[in-house]
């Protein structure tokens, strides 16, 4: 709804003139704050290589955290030359840097380890 500022009457969002006053003239709504936390990110590691970088996003995303890769294009391009770029940045939001450190800090593999021979 549009508001007049002649008036003060509430319009519909297509009136070009005001329905109470005829004025043209209509107050501008004021942006809305954004409501999503998670448009800024922090890096949580940078990886030397995509595939890795790729791991640990699958277990962060497992985790129920979401996550970035700014530089995963551009890996992808220099994939031939992986010294070209150099490294891959993994990224989270900053609600859930605690979390995903803790998760960067458990054993990669969940399989129990061999059985030793005697």
């Amino acid at each position: 709804m549009k508001t007049c500022t002649e008036c003060g009457l509430e319009n519909t969002d297509a009136a070009a003139h005001c329905a109470g006053c005829g004025t043209d003239q209509f107050k501008v709504a004021a942006a809305a704050p954004d409501e999503n936390p998670q448009r800024e990110w922090v890096t949580l590691t940078k990886c030397r290589n995509l595939v890795d970088a790729d791991l640990l996003a699958s277990q962060l995303d497992a985790a129920g955290i979401k996550v970035f890769m700014p530089d995963e294009f551009v890996m992808q391009t220099f994939s031939l030359d992986s010294n070209g770029f150099g490294f891959a940045r993994v990224q989270v939001a900053p609600a859930d840097l605690e979390q995903a450190q803790e998760i960067m800090a458990l054993p990669t593999s969940i399989l129990p380890p061999p059985p030793s021979e005697a």
